[in-house]
Formats: structure tokens, C-alpha cells, sequence
């Protein structure tokens, strides 16, 4: 993820290109630099060298938020108008993935530890196809989800189904509401592992103590009988 003094930018690929490009397009507005991206002159004038810097600010701030793949196929560009194009015809022209790509990368998804990273993989898959006018049902984005979780998070799963359970599809629990209650549990986890791991520390460290103890009235008594 780049940042712009503060404004943090996704990397392309987490995010869809339209997704990318509006929230590039703000953190350049905000520190005036957007025109690079919309409608500067490149062709008919030599930029000033204080232009060159802000161009240069530009594409680093792109570059930054690629991914190693994209980064390399625009590396030689310089006119930051021109890497967008050519980032946008990898993503939305002929260079994007097809539908039974987007399939295979849906297929192929696996919880990493992260309820957020699983649903943005998902929701960005969900709007590339969208982008080809097709529209998958919502409700095959929980069952992804419910389908890859480990254990852990079989409560939510199960209260999932019984919402679910005899409705019409409108009634369904949303991938929003499905997300926030799968956060919740991650969290309270998180804090009972934490927890977890500091009364193991305090234990050991107490017992360590006593062993010190023990070890220094050994010591002693040894002295008294040495003395006698």
C-alpha cells in the first residue's frame, strides 16, 4: 500500500482498477498533483523542472502502489498518464483476466489469517466480473467464506444457515453483517491468545521466582551447617 504524505493508497490487485484510480486520483487532488493524471500537457511543451519534480512525486506515488508484476510492465514509462493506460488495458482491456480466470482465482481463494483480506479478495472478484456484466448471486460470497473458515469460526457459520435457513434470498444475512460478527470472534480471539500468552508469562515467572527462593534458602542453610 503507498502512501501520499499520509494518504494511503491500495496496491492494484487488492483493489479493482475503478477502485484504485478514484482513491489515486483524491490523494494526488489533495496535494495538487491530480492534473498530472487528467489533462497536463505533455506533447506540445517541455515541463519546467519544478513540473518534473511533481511528475516524478507521480509516478512514484503509482509505482508504490503496484504490485511487482504490474510495477515491472511500466517500469520504462515515464508520463504518468500513459502508465495508467497501460495499467488500466492490464486490468479492464484486453490484457484483463477472462471470466473463467476470475472463476479459478474465486475457486482458489483460502483464509490467511485475515477476515478483512478474505472478504476484499472477494468483493474486488465479485466487481471484475460485474466489469463483464456478469453478476454473481451475494449469497455466493458467505458461502465461500463459510466454506474456507476453520473451525474456529463455526458458530457464526452455523448462526449464518439458520438466518438463512427457509428465506428468500432478500433476507439472507449480508456479507457486511457476516463480516462484522466473523470479526468479532477474530478479535475475542486474538484477546484470548494474548491473554493466554501473558498468564503463561506471569507463571513462569512466578515459578521461576520461587525456584530463586528455594535455591537461596538451600544456599543459606548450607552456610549455617558450613559454619557450625
Amino acid at each position: 500500500m503507498a502512501q501520499q504524505q499520509g494518504i494511503s493508497i491500495p496496491t492494484l490487485g487488492s483493489s479493482t482498477f475503478d477502485q484504485w484510480l478514484v482513491i489515486l486520483e483524491e490523494a494526488l487532488q489533495a496535494y495538487g498533483l491530480s492534473k498530472y493524471i487528467t489533462n497536463f500537457d505533455y506533447e506540445t511543451r517541455e515541463p519546467t523542472e519544478s513540473e518534473l519534480r511533481d511528475i516524478a512525486r507521480v509516478c512514484c506515488t503509482i509505482r508504490l502502489s503496484l504490485n511487482s508484476e504490474d510495477g515491472y510492465s511500466v517500469l520504462s514509462i515515464k508520463n504518468p498518464i500513459k502508465i495508467i493506460e497501460k495499467l488500466k488495458d492490464r486490468y479492464k482491456g484486453g490484457g484483463a483476466k477472462t471470466a473463467p480466470e476470475l472463476f479459478e482465482e474465486y475457486e482458489n481463494i483460502q483464509y490467511t489469517g485475515s477476515i478483512s483480506d478474505l472478504f476484499t479478495q472477494l468483493r474486488r472478484i465479485f466487481s471484475e466480473f460485474k466489469d463483464k456484466g456478469i453478476t454473481l448471486p451475494n449469497f455466493f460470497m458467505n458461502l465461500k467464506v463459510k466454506k474456507v473458515l476453520p473451525k474456529k469460526f463455526a458458530d457464526v457459520c452455523k448462526s449464518y444457515e439458520i438466518q438463512c435457513l427457509g428465506r428468500p434470498e432478500s433476507e439472507h444475512m449480508s456479507d457486511t453483517i457476516f463480516e462484522n460478527k466473523l470479526l468479532k470472534v477474530e478479535r475475542e480471539n486474538a484477546r484470548n491468545k494474548l491473554a493466554g500468552s501473558t498468564d503463561g508469562s506471569l507463571s513462569l515467572a512466578s515459578t521461576s521466582q520461587k525456584k530463586g527462593k528455594r535455591n537461596l534458602k538451600s544456599s543459606v542453610s548450607l552456610v549455617a551447617k558450613l559454619d557450625t
